[in-house]
């Protein structure tokens, strides 16, 4: 991953309270660090999010990133479960 991905991953970690680590696990097991990566459903990106979902913009890696640890913070607010 280049020092821009983990830049992103680490301020939207932050900004969204998740662990930078889990998410920079997510990026590497979803899409191998390939920012073009597209899966077999239309999923993009390093998160490997789906348009029809999320919108436009996913190519990008920072918006994917950003918009990848937002729904994380949002289903672990609407699950209540906390990563220690």
């Amino acid at each position: 991953m280049t020092s821009a991905i983990l830049t992103w991953i680490m301020y939207y970690s932050i900004l969204y309270h998740q662990d930078p680590i889990l998410v920079q696990a997510l990026v590497q097991v979803e899409s191998s660090g390939q920012v073009s990566k597209v899966g077999a459903l239309g999923e993009i990106g390093l998160l490997q999010l789906r348009p029809e979902y999320f919108g436009k913009g996913l190519s990008n890696p920072k918006h994917n990133i950003e918009v990848g640890v937002r729904q994380l913070a949002y289903l672990e607010h609407k699950c209540k479960y906390t990563v220690d």
